[in-house]
């Protein structure tokens, strides 16, 4: 699959669009915690598809050149070289607005490897294939960035398009993509809500998806064509498909694992982090319980009854 203008047209608007000022403390922070090893910080996430940066949660992605000159430590680096991404909290005080995010460190070598269409977990290239706009970007890493955001546009189609049905439309290649991934983490979207995501950047979804197809006819075990009202007809082997199925069932507990090692590293790796799993659970299922002020204290030892409970009201699945 090659890329055509159009699509890097796409991408380049969406690492331009216009940000809010007050972001920049975010970026003037993590600059200052980690230096000259910043090569580029990243923003998606519901903020950014909301505009609610002062009311949510912000999502950021910092892109380091190297974890130890990062940290400045052998543990942290050590953790994120082995199970990618580090994830901390910030809080950042711009004039009288108070803002908040989650930031997960990665290095831009690991980066690549784990935007492509042939690594199992879709933690990254399902990120990265939504809208990302570029909060700063050092030399010439700029052009690093949109290399990776190309590849996990080619990785979400790959792994995506077998699993779609005869006939789909543009837009499904994302609803039913995102809700295949979803459930490779600790996520209980509902389709509504899915479809809402997308829905909120309906233009960009469709241009993406008919850029990245209009060129080709045949991917892989993949052939589709274009109907006159906009759908596309797929035509895939039912080799492809067989092994699509086997790989996305094959996807949910490993994912499922990292996801369960990745949130008892955000319980370690930044004040509240109790509270935090707690909320984004609570933000994906509607299921909230109030921990104890032991279980905040020691989360990693007194945590696992509440996420038990959690678990059986549906929290996660």
């Amino acid at each position: 699959m090659k890329f055509t203008e159009e699509t890097r047209t796409l991408i380049r608007r969406q690492l331009d669009r216009p940000l809010p000022p007050e972001l920049d403390s975010f970026a003037e922070s993590l600059r200052q915690r980690y230096g000259e090893s910043v090569l580029a910080i990243l923003y998606y996430g519901s903020c950014l598809r909301r505009g609610q940066h002062q009311e949510g949660l912000n999502d950021f992605i910092v892109v380091v050149d190297n974890y130890r000159r990062a940290y400045g430590t052998l543990l942290p680096a050590l953790g994120n070289a082995m199970l990618p991404p580090n994830v901390f909290y910030l809080e950042t005080q711009s004039e009288s607005v108070r803002l908040r995010a989650k930031y997960a460190v990665v290095s831009l070598a690991q980066l690549q490897r784990l935007a492509r269409p042939e690594r199992l977990q879709p933690y990254f290239w399902a990120r990265l294939a939504q809208p990302v706009a570029l909060l700063m970007a050092r030399d010439d890493s700029r052009i690093a960035v949109e290399a990776v955001l190309l590849d996990a546009q080619r990785a979400f189609i790959t792994n995506v398009l077998p699993a779609l049905p005869a006939v789909f439309q543009p837009l499904q290649v994302f609803t039913q993509g995102l809700q295949l991934t979803y459930a490779t983490e600790f996520r209980s979207e509902r389709s509504a809500a899915v479809e809402q995501r997308v829905l909120a950047e309906q233009d960009f979804y469709e241009q993406i998806v008919t850029s990245l197809l209009q060129n080709s006819g045949e991917f892989g075990g993949c052939r589709w064509q274009r109907q006159a009202d906009g759908a596309y007809h797929l035509d895939a082997s039912r080799l492809h498909r067989t092994g699509s199925r086997l790989l996305w069932a094959l996807r949910r507990p490993y994912g499922k694992t990292l996801a369960a090692l990745r949130l008892i590293k955000a319980a370690l790796t930044f004040q509240g982090g109790l509270d935090y799993i707690l909320w984004k659970i609570e933000r994906h299922s509607g299921v909230r319980l109030e921990p104890s002020a032991a279980q905040r204290r020691h989360p990693l030892l007194l945590s696992w009854g509440l996420l038990w409970q959690i678990y059986r009201r549906g929290g996660f699945k």
